[in-house]
């Protein structure tokens, strides 16, 4: 199993900052600040980032 962060797996992925607002329902500068620093990111975002990506908790590197 391989950790990635968030700017990361949104690349592997192949999705655009604006592609992964639109699918979360959020901002797309606000996406920066989470790929910037995902230490604060809420729960409700987390999940949602989890299951577009279809990846584990345990496979996310936060902070």
């Amino acid at each position: 199993m391989h950790q990635h962060s968030l700017k990361e797996w949104r690349v592997i992925k192949g999705l655009s900052k604006d592609e992964i607002g639109d699918k979360l329902k959020i901002e797309p500068d606000h996406l920066s600040l989470l790929e910037e620093d995902s230490s604060c990111i809420s729960s409700e975002i987390l999940e949602k980032f989890l299951a577009l990506f279809d990846i584990s908790y345990d496979e996310i590197i936060l902070g």
